[in-house]
C-alpha cells in the first residue's frame, strides 16, 4: 500500500498511487493528487490521465486545460512519441480537434516513426472539412518525407495549387499528376486533380479526356465530392459544354468547400456563370440549400 506521502518518493510510486485510486474509483482523490505531480516522470501521461478523470468528473474546463498542458509538455520531447500518444488518447475520447492538432505537430518533429496514411487517414478528411487546409498541406508534405504514397502526393499537389491560386503550377507538377493517375487510376480524386491541372495549363481538351476518355459520354459526377464537382464544372466550362456545366455547377454545395477552395473556384466559375459578388453569394446559398 502506498499512501499520498509515500507517493512522492519516486515517479513510479506516484503513478502506482494514482492507478490505485483510479482502480478504486476514487476519482476525486486521484484528480486532486494529479494537481501536484512530482517534477520527474512522464508529465504527458499524467496530463492524459488528468483529462480522462476530468471527463469522468464532468469537469469540461479542467479537461480542456489538461489537453492543453499535455500538448505543451509534449514540446519537451525530441521525438514524436508523446504527440502520438496524445493523438491516440484524444481520438479514443472523441476529442478529434486535439487529436488532429497532435498529429500535425507530431509530423513536424523530425525523430520517431510516423504512422502511415492508412492509420491516420481520418485526419485528412477532418482537417479539410474543418477548413484547416494549410495544416493539412503541412501534414501531407511532412509525411511525404517518409512515405511516397500516391494519395499523399495527390493531396499535396491539389492543396499546393489551391492555396497558391495556381501560382505553383509547372510542367513538373502536371507530369507528376499524370504519373499518379497511371499508378493508381481507381481513385476519382486523382483524376480530378489531373483534370484541374490540365485545365489550368490551358490544355482544355486533355482535361476533358480525363473524364471522358475516347469520347465516353457518361461521368458519375453526382457521386463526387464538392471539390470534384467544382473541378469537373470548370473543365466543362473551358470546353464549352454548356448544358452539363450548368447542371453540375448548380449541384455544388459551396458551403462544404474549404475557404481556399471556395475562393479558387468562385474566382474562375463566377465570371463564367455571369455572377457578380452578390449573385455569387446567393448562388452559394442556393447551392447549400439544395
Amino acid at each position: 500500500h502506498i499512501d499520498e506521502v509515500q507517493a512522492y518518493r519516486s515517479p513510479i510510486a506516484y503513478r502506482v498511487r494514482i492507478d490505485a485510486l483510479v482502480a478504486k474509483q476514487r476519482f476525486e482523490d486521484a484528480f486532486h493528487l494529479l494537481q501536484f505531480p512530482p517534477q520527474a516522470g512522464d508529465q504527458v501521461s499524467l496530463k492524459l490521465i488528468q483529462a480522462q478523470l476530468a471527463r469522468q468528473l464532468d469537469r469540461e474546463a479542467d479537461e480542456t486545460a489538461a489537453w492543453e498542458d499535455a500538448m505543451r509538455e509534449g514540446e519537451a520531447d525530441l521525438t514524436r512519441n508523446h504527440f502520438l500518444n496524445i493523438a491516440a488518447a484524444a481520438q479514443s475520447m472523441g476529442k478529434m480537434d486535439v487529436s488532429a492538432r497532435a498529429l500535425v505537430r507530431a509530423a513536424e518533429v523530425p525523430l520517431g516513426r510516423m504512422p502511415d496514411h492508412t492509420q491516420i487517414g481520418w485526419v485528412i478528411g477532418y482537417l479539410l472539412e474543418n477548413d484547416q487546409t494549410e495544416e493539412l498541406l503541412r501534414l501531407t508534405q511532412r509525411m511525404l518525407r517518409t512515405e511516397q504514397h500516391p494519395a499523399l502526393l495527390n493531396n499535396a499537389l491539389y492543396l499546393s495549387v489551391i492555396l497558391s491560386d495556381a501560382k505553383d503550377l509547372s510542367g513538373e507538377t502536371v507530369a507528376l499528376a499524370e504519373q499518379i493517375v497511371e499508378v493508381s487510376p481507381q481513385y476519382p480524386s486523382h483524376h480530378s486533380t489531373l483534370a484541374l491541372l490540365y485545365c489550368l495549363a490551358k490544355r482544355d481538351a486533355e482535361a476533358l479526356q480525363v473524364y471522358h476518355p475516347d469520347g465516353k459520354a457518361d461521368y458519375d459526377w453526382q457521386n463526387r465530392r464538392n471539390s470534384g464537382r467544382a473541378a469537373y464544372a470548370l473543365v466543362l466550362a473551358m470546353n464549352d459544354r454548356t448544358a452539363p456545366f450548368e447542371e453540375v455547377a448548380a449541384a455544388i454545395d459551396w458551403e462544404k468547400l474549404s475557404t481556399p477552395e471556395r475562393r479558387f473556384f468562385e474566382t474562375r466559375l463566377g465570371p463564367i456563370l455571369g455572377l457578380g459578388e452578390e449573385a455569387a453569394e446567393a448562388e452559394m446559398q442556393a447551392g447549400a440549400g439544395g
